[in-house]
């Protein structure tokens, strides 16, 4: 019975490892990539690290390793011209509470099936 413990741990460590990526989770570091490029021109500097929570203007959750606060504010210092919105780049992040979109020449939002609940979960 102790084995199958100590399977079921190890089963457990290895599939929070395949899901994260090294601090945090793939899937939200690939859309942080997705922003940089969209948004930013690719400038902000999002590469130097694998653990996307150690990069500047995202903040993490120490325990989860999900991203829950993002400060893409004076976007325009980066970003020449106007932003088009599109709120699906950010429906991936599950526990993400605080999005500061400030000082950004923001021109146009575009809806899409399940904006209306990202707004619910944020503060």
């Amino acid at each position: 019975m102790k084995k199958i413990s100590v399977f079921t741990f190890w089963l457990i460590l290895v599939l929070l490892g395949v899901l994260c990526c090294e601090g945090c989770w793939k899937h939200e570091k690939e859309a942080l990539a997705n922003i940089n490029s969209v948004y930013f021109d690719n400038n902000l500097p999002w590469v130097d690290t694998t653990d996307c929570c150690k990069w500047d203007r995202v903040e993490c959750n120490s325990t989860t390793g999900r991203v829950v606060k993002l400060d893409l504010s004076y976007g325009s210092d980066y970003h020449h011209g106007y932003w088009i919105l599109n709120y699906s780049h950010f429906l991936v992040f599950e526990d993400l509470k605080n999005l500061n979109l400030s000082s950004n020449d923001i021109y146009s939002c575009v809806e899409t099936e399940g904006s209306i609940f990202f707004f619910y979960r944020m503060k």
